[in-house]
């Protein structure tokens, strides 16, 4: 019982000993982790430090186009997926497309270059201002139908283009399919050299927010800042569709400031110019008045000495037209009108002319909706031209030889007359197309109105009045006003004075041209008034003298073509319908 007591408090003994060492053990590792940790602690900043000074160091030795960082298990990723297929994508080829010159003009063959607006090696858009072209009709403007960069210009300012042939070229892009999955291995995976220098930890540079802010403002200050030097007609940047609405609302571009690129004049300037009608010139400071070419050259000659110069493009225009009209036997006939009742008939229609034809609305059409033409249409007083047209329109029915034009070879110079007869062509038309001539900014012009015979005369005098406005105004006529040509042209000559002309047929394939003089009130016999029927006045009413008004008219026919008794028929004929309009009521469709 003692010896089993012994030994048992042997055995605690022992116990307690090795719980006290292993205590001790515990309290010497823990002593060792802490000293380790204290040890190590300042090692691990030491580390990071570098490894941040160094991390500092490659963003700024890294240049803004490296590629971004991957760890080693998104690197890994990366190569897997550059290795699967994508799906095809767009990319870009440049090709060189020639610009050919389109035909401006019914007849039109060639036409001379005046000013270039571009040069080789600048970028255009699309319905960019490339050049003007001046024809045997007026001038063009041509714009371009693609978006490029202009690498040759296949002609120089004078020389002369024929239709169809290019104009320029132009180097524009097309999209592509590609698969991009059968890259290159450059482009699906990343290079060692990369991967590892991802590895030690290299990142892209990120994104200077401030600085692309500043390159932001700095271009949107260069885009908003226009030039303040009002500009000519060729340096003007503009749209067809900015153009037309500048010509509905009579507004010279010239004095509308661009704010688009290179000072391109955009919708929103034409509608704020409308807002506030401010010259461009006033937004900026007035630039000194700039001495002509000719003065700024040499000082002003005496009178005494002769100036000599060169023939503007119209004028040469109309050289080589009317040099041409020289190969044409002209026919002349010329005769004398009574517009006396046509003149009453305009006094009255002038009085009824409906609301939507005119620019200011009569109070009874205050504030309803009314349809109406555009406003370079209207007008509120209708002249004589209309009903004359009209009238004329009535006597082309009656001769369909006057609505045909003449063709002739495209080397009829060089061919004897019987040859250019055998190949001559007539072309007769259905609708009654006749143009007028206008005298306009930039010359002689001839638009055609197209389909007389199913216009009523307030619509002709609206189509009149809309070619007038333009013709006079900076934006001039469309393209599509000098396009076609008429087969009768009509020129109004009493506006400036004088009573007989001997107009020339316009190289178009027309076979005739008749001209107005002035109407003045003449004396005449009661017996010579239109309409008079012998033995309804006595002998004394019938020598009695009345003022009449008297409209003097010259005609020209194509003898070619024509025979002197068809002009005199079909002028004859629109005489009587001209000085009797009580006859239109039979004749009106």
């Amino acid at each position: 019982m003692l010896l089993h007591s012994r030994s048992g408090a042997s055995t605690s003994r022992r116990l307690l000993s090795s719980a006290a060492t292993a205590g001790q053990r515990h309290s010497v590792r823990t002593l060792t982790q802490a000293s380790r940790t204290q040890h190590a602690q300042p090692q691990h900043q030491q580390q990071r430090q570098e490894q941040q000074q160094q991390l500092a160091r490659s963003r700024l030795q890294t240049p803004s186009s490296s590629r971004t960082t991957w760890p080693a298990s998104a690197a890994s990723a990366r190569r897997a997926f550059a290795t699967t297929p994508r799906r095809r994508q767009p990319t870009r080829k440049t090709e060189t497309k020639p610009y050919l010159l389109a035909d401006v003009g019914e007849g039109i063959t060639e036409c001379e270059v005046v000013k270039w607006f571009i040069k080789a090696g600048e970028t255009v858009q699309e319905f960019d201002p490339i050049c003007e072209v001046q024809s045997d009709k007026a001038s063009v403007e041509i714009t371009s139908r693609y978006a490029g960069v202009v690498t040759k210009l296949m002609y120089g300012e004078g020389d002369v283009a024929r239709v169809g042939t290019p104009l320029c070229e132009i180097e524009v892009e097309s999209e592509v399919e590609d698969d991009v999955g059968a890259a290159a291995p450059s482009q699906g995976s990343t290079p060692p050299e990369a991967e590892s220098g991802q590895l030690k930890g290299e990142a892209q540079q990120p994104t200077n927010d401030s600085q692309v802010g500043e390159k932001k403002v700095e271009l949107e200050g260069f885009i908003a800042t226009p030039p303040s030097q009002k500009r000519d007609k060729g340096e003007i940047l503009a749209t067809p569709a900015v153009r037309r609405v500048s010509r509905e609302h009579n507004i010279d571009l010239a004095d509308v400031q661009g704010t688009g690129r290179d000072g391109r004049i955009t919708k929103e300037d034409v509608l704020r110019f409308i807002e506030n009608p401010s010259p461009a010139s006033s937004k900026g400071p007035a630039p000194s008045a700039a001495p002509s070419s000719s003065s700024a050259s040499a000082p002003s000659a005496p009178a005494s000495e002769t100036q000599v110069e060169d023939l503007s493009p119209v004028r040469r225009a109309m050289f080589r037209a009317m040099t041409s009209t020289l190969a044409v036997p002209h026919f002349a006939y010329s005769d004398e009108v009574d517009v006396t009742a046509l003149e009453s008939i305009r006094q009255q229609l002038s009085d009824v002319i409906p609301a939507k034809y005119r620019k200011t609305l009569p109070a009874a059409s205050a504030g309803t909706d009314v349809e109406r033409v555009a406003d370079e249409a209207r007008f509120d007083k209708l002249t004589l031209l209309p009903l004359l047209l009209k009238a004329l329109s009535l006597a082309l029915d009656e001769h369909p030889l006057f609505r045909s034009t003449l063709s002739l070879p495209a080397d009829a110079a060089g061919m004897d007359a019987k040859a250019v007869s055998s190949a001559a062509k007539l072309h007769r038309r259905a609708s009654h197309d006749i143009s007028i001539a206008l005298s306009s900014r930039v010359g002689l012009l001839t638009p055609c109105l197209p389909g007389v015979d199913r216009q009523s005369v307030f619509d002709i005098a609206a189509s009149v009045t809309r070619l007038q406005t333009l013709s006079a105004s900076r934006s001039g006529l469309s393209p599509s006003d000098l396009r076609a040509t008429g087969t009768v042209t009509l020129s109004n000559i009493g506006t400036v004075g004088g009573t007989y002309t001997h107009p020339l047929i316009p190289p178009t394939g027309q076979l005739a041209i008749g001209a107005m003089g002035r109407s003045r009130h003449q004396p005449r016999f009661a017996s010579d008034v239109p309409g008079y029927k012998k033995g309804s006045l006595s002998p004394e009413e019938e020598d009695r003298i009345v003022k009449r008004l008297i409209m003097p008219v010259s005609f020209t026919g194509d003898h070619r073509v024509l025979e002197g008794v068809e002009l005199a028929r079909f002028v004859g004929r629109w005489k009587q319908l001209v000085e009797r309009p009580d006859l239109w009521f039979g004749l009106l469709k």
